[in-house]
């Protein structure tokens, strides 16, 4: 008798353990749908698109095409990203480290309007201005930047996309305001 309860018990439970199992494949079935179309539907909203459909808002663009899509710019080199932007930039300004990174530069600003009305608007904080910083992974050192900003100044140009168009890419952002950044644009 006791060896049939034991049988009993033991089939049951292997039956209920077949159907919770069959359950779990099921459910992990589904979330593998879902996964996929959460991506489908991820990669199809962070598709890049193009200027003229923001009908001239800089911010915007800068945003949904850049910050929003940054995973597809991390590790590869400015260049990608360069590449991609349709309007021109004006200036630039790099990040430079201290210490105890001294050695590399951060990450560098595009900016995408004067730098006068790039601080007139962190002064008065009414809008965001149009620029991206895009901090990189340092391989050029502070002394070669400065000496490359000795000869080609602040003003974006060819040479200055080559210069910096092999940098790997480690994040994307814009800038909100704060009073440190105000005074770094003072300086330049």
């Amino acid at each position: 008798m006791r060896i049939a309860t034991i049988f009993l018990l033991l089939l049951f439970l292997g039956c209920k353990n077949a159907h919770e199992q069959k359950q779990e494949v099921n459910h992990t079935a589904r979330i593998s749908v879902d996964k996929t179309k959460t991506d489908t539907l991820h990669s199809q909203k962070l598709a890049y698109q193009k200027w003229k459909g923001f009908k001239a808002d800089t911010l915007n663009y800068l945003v949904e095409n850049f910050v929003d899509r940054k995973s597809y710019y991390k590790n590869k080199p400015l260049g990608v990203l360069l590449k991609d932007i349709e309007i021109p930039i004006v200036h630039y300004t790099t990040d430079f480290s201290y210490p105890p990174n001294e050695k590399y530069i951060n990450g560098i600003t595009l900016m995408f309007e004067r730098n006068a009305v790039v601080y007139n608007k962190f002064q008065t904080k009414k809008k965001v201005a149009n620029l991206i910083v895009v901090n990189l992974k340092g391989s050029l050192t502070n002394e070669e930047v400065r000496s490359f900003l000795m000869r080609y100044k602040r003003t974006w140009s060819k040479q200055a996309a080559l210069f910096f168009d092999e940098q790997l890419v480690e994040d994307i952002a814009i800038v909100e305001y704060d009073k440190k950044t105000v005074t770094d644009l003072q300086r330049h």
